[in-house]
């Protein structure tokens, strides 16, 4: 990316807001404030590239392979530009073609893949801790029940801050998205109120999840203090809480998680929808209602590229588990909230 367009991405975020900013383009928030501060302390040309050579794409060493390799493994949804921006951060001084080769010798190249490599890091990491602790090795049958990566198995929570949108004022997006069938449950907010993701939950997700037969074993929330407004804790608590009402009880991380492919092109769609219903002047309840009908159509009509083809997200989740789910009537209703 030429200083040019890390200069276009700083005045977007100045204008539309940081999250927003970052999640359209796919970067992260701590390399989108890497060149803030280089523009700030230096200009124009604290943004232009270094004078340090790049590796050549065949003579990439050893050492800078295993953390690339380590950082796949830890955003196994990243393609090569999203990791080479990983790595500009780390200043490893390797180009986006260097990384791409990497990927290719290693047979990283689909999402699929990465995701099954970042599997076996974690079970790994797994089976050495227990090791370590208990002094015995896990059977296969335990390996397999450690962080058994399945349809509707891994939920990633966040909240997008969608900035200030016409006279309609400030708009927050809470979304639950399934990691597998990428099924996704969204709703507008106008606040960041504990209230909402409990009426996300309650109203919609869970509810869902039973009638799609998910089986929930780890959910992860995306922290970002400024969005969220409360402690890591009291919101792994509060999280809990609301599962454990329904007898469930997954496995409730709270961290900072990078930008997943996922994750922003659906960010991307629901602020392309978002957009037109502003510039109609509709009024916030109608933006809601609207907007509950197109996740709607994503989770049914939207095709999505999966390794085993192209796939609407409710008909691949259907395919995962084989069976012939359906969702209920009420699903198919306008719920105004």
């Amino acid at each position: 990316m030429d200083y040019q367009q890390k200069m276009a991405i700083i005045k977007e975020a100045e204008a539309l807001g940081v999250t927003c900013t970052c999640e359209k383009y796919q970067i992260s928030r701590t390399l989108y404030y890497r060149w803030y501060h280089q523009y700030k302390k230096q200009g124009v040309q604290g943004l232009k590239p270094s004078a340090k050579p790049r590796i050549p794409i065949n003579k990439t060493s050893a050492e800078i392979t295993v953390k690339v390799l380590e950082l796949i493994s830890n955003y196994p949804n990243y393609g090569p530009k999203a990791v080479y921006y990983l790595t500009d951060e780390l200043s490893l001084g390797i180009s986006e073609s260097a990384v791409y080769n990497i990927m290719k010798r290693h047979e990283l190249t689909t999402r699929e893949k990465r995701i099954k490599f970042a599997y076996g890091k974690y079970l790994d990491k797994q089976i050495r801790r227990a090791q370590m602790s208990d002094r015995h090795e896990l059977s296969d049958g335990q390996v397999e029940a450690v962080m058994p990566l399945k349809s509707g198995s891994h939920w990633h929570i966040w909240i997008t801050d969608f900035g200030k949108l016409g006279e309609v004022g400030t708009i927050y997006q809470y979304v639950i998205m399934d990691y597998v069938s990428h099924i996704a449950c969204s709703r507008l907010y106008t606040t960041t109120k504990r209230e909402n993701l409990d009426d996300l939950l309650n109203a919609v997700a869970i509810p869902v999840a039973m009638a799609l037969h998910f089986d929930v074993q780890v959910v992860t929330v995306n922290y970002e203090s400024e969005t969220w407004g409360k402690s890591k804790k009291k919101i792994k608590g509060d999280v809990e809480a609301t599962f454990l009402h329904w007898g469930l009880k997954p496995s409730v991380v709270i961290e900072h998680s990078e930008l997943t492919d996922a994750r922003g092109a659906y960010t991307e769609k629901s602020l392309h929808h978002l957009k037109g219903l502003i510039h109609n002047k509709k009024p916030l309840d109608a933006i809601k209602l609207s907007f509950q009908r197109w996740v709607r159509h994503y989770n049914i009509n939207e095709l999505i590229s999966y390794e085993t083809g192209d796939f609407a997200p409710i008909d691949y989740h259907r395919k995962e588990m084989g069976e012939k789910i359906f969702l209920p009537l009420w699903t198919y209703l306008d719920k105004p909230y």
